[in-house]
């Protein structure tokens, strides 16, 4: 068996290297810390730009928002003007009306209190006419006599003063002075118990007797002021002509005007 045999040229010879030139480049130090500068200048101009910028429109919001502050202001100041205003309107037509109420109430207690005075005037002048009236037409001459003519009382609930008015009459048609003292007594119940009551522990000045000086007619006023619980029913009047020490009794209903 022949064998084939291959022949391989051999390499070419590569030529050796020469010697290699190194290039020295000189050093610059300044460019880092300039480039660092540059770095640092352009972020802090960005953050001035931003800063200015948010400053801007933070100083506009602010402008905006006092400007609207300031026109809500004026609005409630021109408002709060009108209420003054409408106020101080108010208040002069109350202070006219309050001086007008107390004038009508002033004006209204003049009235009650002279129409009450009139009142009692024209019931003592219907009372003196009556009197004059019956003398006219009576027929008792001489001497005559003096007799208790009335007793009425007025009375308000909320108190315990009861004012009284008292008429002695000269029923003779002679004129006849009577001069003497008064007593009163009160009969009554208290607690449904029978009572009487002395003038001095029934007046509030504690008064024992009334003087009366009488020709044809007089009338004894005063007041009366009774316990709590006491139902006055009846008046024992007492008469002390001058000089006499024996009164003359008469009992008359204790009457409510």
């Amino acid at each position: 068996m022949a064998q084939n045999l291959f022949y391989r040229s051999p390499l070419p010879t590569k030529a050796k290297p020469g010697p290699t030139v190194l290039t020295i480049k000189p050093h610059r130090p300044w460019v880092c810390p300039v480039l660092m500068v540059l770095v640092v200048g352009m972020v802090l101009w960005g953050g001035m730009l931003l800063c200015q910028h948010s400053t801007q429109s933070l100083d506009h919001s602010l402008r905006t928002l006092l400007e609207e502050r300031s026109q809500t202001l004026t609005v409630i100041e021109q408002e709060n003007l009108g209420l003054r205003t409408q106020n101080q309107e108010l208040q002069e037509q109350i202070e006219t009306l309050i001086k007008s109420t107390q004038t009508d109430q002033e004006t209204y207690a003049k009235v009650l209190q002279t129409l009450n005075q009139l009142q009692g005037e024209r019931y003592d002048l219907v009372e003196e006419l009556d009197f004059y009236k019956k003398l006219l037409i009576s027929t008792t001459t001489g001497a005559g006599k003096l007799v208790v003519n009335g007793f009425t009382v007025t009375h308000q609930d909320e108190t315990d003063i009861y004012p009284y008015k008292l008429v002695l009459s000269n029923v003779s048609k002679e004129p006849v002075l009577y001069e003497g003292n008064l007593q009163l007594e009160i009969h009554g119940k208290i607690n449904g118990k029978k009572k009487k009551l002395s003038m001095k522990e029934v007046t509030p000045d504690t008064i024992g007797f009334l003087s009366y000086r009488v020709i044809y007619f007089q009338r004894l006023q005063g007041t009366l002021k009774l316990p709590k619980d006491f139902i006055p029913e009846n008046v024992v009047v007492r008469l002390f002509p001058q000089g006499q020490e024996k009164a003359e009794e008469t009992m008359v209903e204790w009457k409510k005007q």
